[in-house]
C-alpha cells in the first residue's frame, strides 16, 4: 500500500508532490537526492586522521589503547581515537572482503 500512495503522490499534482515534471526540473539543475551529510563526514574523518597523527609522531605507534592510565577520572584519553581506528580497520577488512564499506 506504501509504494501504491507514493506513486499515485508522484502523479497528483498537488503544492507539495513530486510530479514527473517537477522531478525533471530538479534533474536539470543536478539536485542531490541523497546528499547525506558527506561534508561533515570527511571533517570529521579528517580530525581523527590528524589526531592518529599526532599520536604516531608521539608514541611511534598507531596501535592505540582502548584505556588510559589508572589515573583517568572519567573517559581514558584515547577511547575515541581507538574506536575511531578499530572502525577503519573493520572498513578495511570489509572493503578487501569485497563487502560495502564507508571508506
Amino acid at each position: 500500500k506504501q509504494t501504491k500512495r507514493r506513486i499515485s503522490h508522484l502523479s497528483e499534482n498537488k503544492a507539495g508532490s513530486l510530479t514527473p515534471s517537477r522531478i525533471a526540473k530538479l534533474m536539470e539543475i543536478d539536485f542531490q537526492w541523497n546528499p547525506g551529510r558527506q561534508e561533515e563526514y570527511e571533517d570529521a574523518w579528517n580530525v581523527m586522521f590528524q589526531e592518529l597523527t599526532i599520536f604516531q609522531q608521539t608514541y611511534n605507534s598507531t596501535k592505540v589503547p582502548k584505556l588510559g592510565s589508572k589515573d583517568d577520572q572519567n573517559d581514558p584519553p584515547f577511547r575515541r581515537l581507538n574506536e575511531w581506528v578499530k572502525t577503519q580497520q573493520a572498513q578495511y577488512k570489509r572493503l578487501k572482503r569485497n563487502q560495502t564499506t564507508a571508506l
